[in-house]
């Protein structure tokens, strides 16, 4: 049986993106954090942003957060380009534009920075504090890693590329530039036509570019009853290469796990820490069966740091980061796919817990379908059951898609629903190819002008 959720393939327009691209955020970022002044915290700690866009950029009711995102300093300013903009807790000690009343702990914690309308620009997690050493951007790129230092305090060499925070001329769309010609001769309008139905694929349908880092893909956490050994998250690896893992730290607020020594993740593949009841409950062994992390039911963040305390990636639910994001009692929340687009909960969707089994289907770091992200399953990419006017049952059929990366024979492979059964009789279907089920081969063939690759299903689709 195949077993998938029915779901469309991702993007129709196929993304490109050159190296200029990524840099440069259009936006204020966070640039030091200083949580462990030496001699007392209430005088030293402070929190500093930077503008590195090419115009200033007015702060007023952004803000920044710690713990869970609901402690917060309401900001009033304007940073002018380049520019740093100084938060303290004791605003006597720095040349300080704004203050905040919360404590940064030095064992570890996330500060935010919000958008005048509460939206999370950037998180930042550091993990324990060394004294009087600041937390600190090492470029304006927003893939920049972190690293202690000694503080600046209001400046820096962080430096400007982002473009005006004004609103931005829209890109062309895809497609090569091509040599000037003369006016072209405007295109015969086209006759009306009835609206579209679907139509088989024809070819590959790109996707978007897979994360250059290893994410957090699905998470446990409301198991079903009041035990909390059922409880696991999962780690998956978009990339080409195999990670190690080794000292990797996954924490919330006063609690963190440290993945063991010799623990590694292969390209395209997952890497899965449960508790105690995962083998009973799921019917295989997780990579790990000791994770000590509490996963809370009303919300949390959940932070994943590499062994050099770089934060990797994070998800937050219910109370956490994102309120919206909420499992019901037994479901998982995981990704859409094994992109990282806006680091939100758009990113993320909750349903039945499947660990191991996601499909994520994204366009390899450097582009091309399946340079780095693959699918390890046939799946459903279009059914077209509700036939237009004028059709009969005669004119269903089923598509299918391959995103692993070899041919898949698809002889004796069985679909079924609860009102029959189908077997196809014999076929292949080549790694991101697509192989399509019709009802009657004469009807497919005369709607769509293509030969379907088998017409014999025997039976109709409700």
């Amino acid at each position: 049986i195949i077993r998938s959720t029915m779901r469309s393939l991702l993007c129709l327009v196929l993304l490109t993106v050159s190296p200029a691209m990524a840099a440069v955020p259009n936006r204020v970022i966070l640039s030091e954090i200083l949580p462990n002044p030496s001699g007392s915290d209430k005088a030293g700690e402070f929190i500093e942003i930077f503008n590195p866009t090419q115009s200033s950029i007015d702060v007023t009711s952004y803000k920044v957060c710690d713990g869970n995102g609901s402690t917060c300093a309401t900001l009033q300013g304007t940073i002018a380009s380049g520019a740093y903009f100084l938060i303290c807790r004791n605003t006597n000690t720095y040349n300080c534009q704004d203050s905040f009343s919360f404590s940064l702990n030095n064992g570890g914690d996330t500060v935010y920075l919000k958008d005048a309308t509460g939206s999370i620009l950037e998180t930042q997690t550091y993990g324990s504090s060394v004294t009087n050493l600041s937390w600190t951007r090492g470029s304006s790129d927003e893939s920049s890693s972190w690293a202690w230092q000694a503080f600046t305090a209001g400046s820096g060499t962080l430096t400007t590329g982002g473009g005006s925070t004004e609103a931005p001329t829209e890109a062309p769309t895809s497609g090569p530039t091509s040599a000037p010609t003369p006016a072209p001769t405007p295109a015969p309008t086209p006759a009306p036509t009835p609206a579209p139905t679907p139509a088989p694929t024809t070819a590959s349908v790109p996707a978007p570019p897979c994360a250059s880092h290893v994410l957090i893909s699905q998470v446990l956490y409301d198991e079903p009853g009041s035990s909390s050994n059922k409880e696991w998250v999962e780690l998956y690896n978009p990339t080409q290469s195999t990670v190690d893992l080794s000292g990797w730290t996954l924490s919330k607020s006063g609690s963190s796990y440290t993945i063991p020594s010799g623990s590694s993740i292969a390209g395209g593949g997952r890497f899965i820490l449960g508790k105690s009841g995962f083998t009973a409950e799921n019917g295989f062994a997780p990579d790990v069966n000791d994770f000590s992390v509490s996963l809370t039911n009303g919300g949390m963040i959940l932070v994943l740091q590499d062994a050099a305390l770089n934060a990797i990636d994070e998800v937050g639910w219910e109370t956490g980061i994102w309120t919206s994001l909420q499992a019901g009692d037994g479901e998982a929340i995981r990704r859409v796919d094994g992109t990282d687009l806006n680091n939100d909960a758009s990113d993320w969707i909750s349903g039945a817990p499947v660990p191991g089994g996601v499909f994520y289907h994204c366009s390899g770091v450097g582009g091309g379908v399946g340079n780095g992200c693959w699918g390890d399953h046939i799946l459903f990419s279009k059914i077209y059951y509700d036939v237009g006017p004028g059709e009969t049952s005669s004119h269903e059929w089923i598509e299918l898609f391959n995103p692993t990366k070899g041919s898949v024979d698809l002889t004796g492979y069985t679909i079924t629903d609860n009102s029959g059964s189908y077997t196809i009789p014999s076929g292949s279907i080549a790694s991101t190819g697509y192989f399509v089920i019709a009802k009657s081969a004469s009807v497919f063939q005369g709607k769509y002008g293509v030969t379907p690759d088998t017409s014999d299903l025997s039976w109709t689709l409700n």
